[in-house]
């Protein structure tokens, strides 16, 4: 029999574990291409001092959001799955992942983690 909590701590490390790798992503992805339009200041990490925002690499939310949604798009019909059928899977309302795919605005955390979660994919893929 396993212990509620001895699961709970692994399922909690494997969680940060994930989180970490998106943040390496995303690191990856603001030093390749910064565009002067918002600080990415700390997606996964505690507050920073006020001189570290001056200097931080900055992304594009936009094009973060269409590049999101062209890889749920392509993970999703690579599947053969239809957006309903993703709905279905990730609790979310059908004209939401249409709008996902559109790139219409930067979806949540938790949204990212349903739709990679319905999709069998890591964050990092979708990032």
């Amino acid at each position: 029999m396993t212990n509620p909590v001895s699961e709970s701590l692994k399922r909690s490390r494997a969680l940060v574990h994930t989180m970490r790798g998106c943040q390496e992503v995303l690191d990856e992805l603001l030093e390749a291409s910064p565009v002067e339009l918002v600080p990415a200041v700390g997606f996964f990490r505690s507050a920073q001092k006020d001189e570290d925002v001056e200097t931080a690499p900055t992304v594009d939310p936009a094009h973060l959001a269409l590049t999101m949604g062209s890889r749920i798009r392509a993970h999703r019909e690579r599947l053969g799955l239809t957006q309903h059928d993703l709905a279905q899977a990730t609790g979310i309302h059908r004209p939401n992942i249409a709008r996902l795919e559109k790139g219409v605005g930067l979806p949540n955390l938790a949204t990212v983690i349903k739709v990679a979660n319905g999709l069998s994919v890591t964050l990092e893929s979708l990032i």
